[in-house]
């Protein structure tokens, strides 16, 4: 595949499954190097790390769908701040948030460590609702991105990340294929967006 044109080096594209991009998947492969990390942070802290050691990257970009508590299903958001869940978040254990290169201003997302659904408790859903957003990769991805850069000496990659909501805390798993198809195609569209930005 060629180099992309962002500062003559690739663009690296992350989503968490396939399902996420479909057939939109084999296209944008001829513009950047698409990986597919796995559901959740260990997984995608570690296909993150391993894609980094293949190439040199200019750039990487986050695709994948979310919940929500505040935006309907089939709104696409640009987080600019990205918080640890679970027992990170709103507790003595609370970790600083990390922060992709660019993003609407003031949009939140938390990267949990289960599926939300109308089965989780309610004290976690009203922690959750403080948030514009929440999935499973975002967080451990960024913190791949720095932990990379740091081993390095160097300066961390630009991260842009794309979420489009595909539920509303209102389905179980097995819902989310369905809900997908509803959000799929405005995500791809703003993958493809994002990667004319960067030249890709």
């Amino acid at each position: 595949m060629a180099d992309n044109a962002l500062c003559g080096g690739r663009v690296l594209l992350l989503a968490a499954v396939e399902d996420e991009l479909g057939g939109a998947a084999a296209a944008l492969r001829g513009r950047c190097d698409v990986v597919f990390t796995g559901v959740g942070k260990l997984r995608a802290f570690e296909t993150t790390l391993a894609a980094l050691a293949r190439h040199d990257y200019a750039a990487v970009v986050n695709v994948g769908t979310c919940g929500s508590l505040t935006h309907p299903a089939g709104t696409v958001l640009y987080p600019s701040v990205v918080w640890q869940g679970g027992l990170y978040l709103d507790s003595v254990f609370a970790s600083a948030p990390e922060y992709p290169d660019s993003g609407a201003e003031g949009v939140s997302l938390v990267s949990v460590d289960s599926f939300i659904s109308p089965a989780t408790p309610r004290a976690e859903l009203d922690v959750l609702a403080r948030y514009d957003c929440f999935e499973m990769e975002g967080y451990a991805i960024l913190r791949a991105v720095r932990f990379h850069a740091a081993m390095r000496g160097a300066e961390p990659l630009p991260v842009r990340m794309i979420k489009g909501v595909s539920d509303n805390v209102d389905g179980s798993i097995e819902d989310w294929f369905v809900k997908l198809e509803r959000v799929r195609p405005a995500l791809v569209a703003a993958a493809e967006r994002t990667l004319s930005e960067l030249g890709a």
